[in-house]
């Protein structure tokens, strides 16, 4: 019977050493993907790093949105400029229609003569007051425009083929 006793548990100690190995084989694989996965990922990480910088390189950036800058505000000052220019235009317009409007109502002529010269001379008068707050808006700094600001400059320019 000792026999018997000592050759089972000679037995079960060979099987609980077999699945003590087999469980240190499963546990080292399992670590050994887990750290090689590990070092793929920080090897990618490191490539994007590098590529990103190379990509974005903050100097060139800098020069790229200084030159945007320098860009819009030349833009800017065209528009002004030509504002400008185009309430010169109007302000002589409409010094003429006054003119000639006064002409006509010395001359006593019908309304109905006079309507379009008064259409045309209200319509000046709007694109006028137009101008005036574009030259009001002209004084401002140009650093201190907000990008709402200058789409309303420019949607508010007047167009010379209307008058």
């Amino acid at each position: 019977a000792p026999e018997a006793i000592l050759f089972s548990v000679n037995t079960l100690e060979k099987k609980v050493s077999n699945i003590e190995a087999i469980l240190e084989k499963e546990e080292e694989q399992g670590l050994g993907a887990v750290r090689r996965q590990v070092e793929q990922l920080t090897s990618d990480v490191e490539s994007i790093t590098t590529e990103l910088q190379d990509k974005v390189d903050k100097d060139s950036v800098n020069i790229i949105v200084h030159e945007k800058y320098d860009d819009i505000v030349k833009y800017l000052q065209d528009a002004l400029q030509s504002s400008q220019e185009d309430e010169q235009n109007f302000k002589l317009k409409a010094d003429e229609l006054q003119e000639l409007l006064l002409k006509l109502a010395n001359s006593k002529c019908d309304r109905t003569e006079i309507a379009p010269m008064q259409e045309m001379l209200v319509k000046t008068e709007a694109m006028l007051k137009k101008i005036n707050l574009l030259s009001k808006n002209e004084n401002k700094i140009i650093d201190s425009y907000t990008k709402k600001e200058i789409d309303i400059i420019i949607n508010t320019k007047v167009d010379k083929e209307v008058f």
